[in-house]
């Protein structure tokens, strides 16, 4: 057995256990003394200060951690590994099986922590490291091409990061080498990404990108002012128009909504207004407004119980996580943060494909009602596509097609309200004989009549 050293604090950053029984997980947990090498040690203590240097947050008060040294077979039990499970900085924090809620910050965070450790597995390798990002030190700190973390992690970053839309599988192949060429051009960096010196400073560049905001097209307030005069000056009325007017209204009043106009004068504020009007759309909630958790009925098809749309059988970490916040922590304003959130990561290949934000909020509320998948073959059908065409990939076919009829938006959304009607006959197999079609009607015209005021 090695000689070991111990840790309770790296560069001033407490390091706790989150695990019961000693401490829920999520939580910021108690502290705890690990054991490990010297090695471990001083390459996690150089990258805590990495961290520190690199995050806009700066240093952490608290990092979470599964464990050091532990006695089994591979890294861990020589002590040369280490799981990450959650860091903490004032009133933000980040838990690594949170990856769907914030994964540019997830990528932002394990960018940093590669710089320094050969190898992680991340929370795309599979279902083990949901809960924790594994770091240790089996490998050199450059980049191989057979290796499946590796690719999967350049994977993501280049989709969420980059703006690319290639397949997550962590298997290297032309698209991917593709996608990594432009991006390093563009990146100003030279040699291949093989190359330690060059992975090192993509780790670098990737790190400050996840983390940095996206450039700031106009404000939150001036943007909510417009849409509220364009809203208000619309000559429509009756009973479907007053209740859009209402959920719009409702959208402006919540405490999510207000977040987003008090923190983010960003892109990403229309992104989440976007997926708060979703919300707003699918949410039951108490007469105080507050979100809570809906019992489906038993033909419903989505499990037991959902959350703002959020039903067990499909969303079921998410759905559980919504459902003690709401029932346990009595927090259902953190719970309709987290719902905003989680839908607008789920739904952001559409922010990817469409130029017009009237269209990308139409196909976003398509793609969660019916599946990212389903909610592109919806928009195939509205681009024309017949048969086999209509397959469920944003191609350059399809991407040429909607380049063109978006900048007709209102007549495509129009197109696009009738394909959801199609697609529910033909796919889904409901019409109006189902108790929810009444309900489908009114989703597609209110979803419609809000994409109007963005398009």
């Amino acid at each position: 057995m090695p000689n070991f050293t111990t840790f309770s604090v790296l560069e001033g950053v407490q390091f706790n256990y989150a695990r019961p029984p000693v401490a829920s997980y999520g939580s910021r947990g108690k502290p705890y003394t690990f054991r490990c090498t010297e090695a471990l040690k001083s390459t996690l203590s150089r990258a805590v200060l990495d961290l520190t240097e690199t995050c806009p947050l700066g240093r952490p008060e608290v990092i979470t951690s599964a464990g050091a040294y532990v006695n089994k077979p591979g890294q861990h039990g020589h002590g040369r590994a280490v799981d990450i499970d959650g860091i903490f900085w004032g009133d933000f924090s980040f838990v690594t099986n949170e990856y769907s809620v914030n994964p540019r910050f997830y990528i932002g965070v394990e960018s940093v922590f590669r710089k320094h450790f050969g190898l992680g597995l991340n929370y795309n390798y599979n279902s083990a490291h949901h809960d924790h990002l594994h770091l240790d030190l089996s490998m050199d700190v450059d980049f191989k091409q057979s290796s499946k973390s590796y690719t999967l992690y350049l994977q993501d970053a280049l989709n969420r990061v980059y703006g690319k839309d290639i397949i997550v599988d962590g298997l290297w192949g032309g698209q991917t080498e593709s996608a990594t060429i432009d991006v390093l051009g563009k990146l100003g960096l030279s040699g291949q990404i093989s190359s330690p010196n060059t992975w090192r400073a993509f780790l670098a560049k990737t790190a400050e990108a996840a983390f940095s905001e996206s450039p700031t097209a106009t404000t939150a307030v001036e943007y909510v002012e417009s849409l509220s005069s364009v809203i208000e000056h619309l000559s429509i009325d009756g009973p479907e128009w007053r209740l859009l007017r209402g959920t719009f209204d409702t959208l402006l009043s919540s405490s999510a909504f207000q977040h987003i106009l008090d923190d983010d004068t960003s892109e990403e504020t229309l992104r989440l207004v976007m997926c708060q009007q979703i919300v707003n759309f699918e949410a039951r909630r108490k007469a105080n407004g507050d979100i809570k958790v809906y019992k489906l009925p038993g033909d419903d098809g989505g499990g037991r119980y959902e959350v703002a749309g959020i039903n067990e059988k499909y969303h079921p970490e998410v759905c559980k996580k919504l459902k003690g916040i709401i029932e346990k922590d009595k927090d259902p304003e953190r719970a309709e943060n987290l719902a905003v959130n989680y839908i607008a990561t789920y739904t952001d290949g559409a922010s990817r494909w469409c130029s017009n934000s009237g269209v990308e909020s139409y196909l976003r509320d398509s793609m969660w009602n019916r599946g990212p998948t389903g909610g592109v073959r919806i928009l195939q059908m509205a681009l024309g596509f017949k048969g086999a065409q209509v397959d469920g990939i944003m191609g350059p076919v399809s991407l040429g097609r909607l380049g063109k009829v978006e900048q007709r938006p209102i007549q495509m959304l129009a197109d696009f309200r009738d394909a959801r009607e199609e697609y529910e006959r033909k796919v889904v197999g409901r019409d109006e004989s189902s108790q929810f079609w009444k309900g489908l009607e009114n989703r597609w015209r209110n979803a419609q009549t809000f994409a109007e005021t963005l398009a």
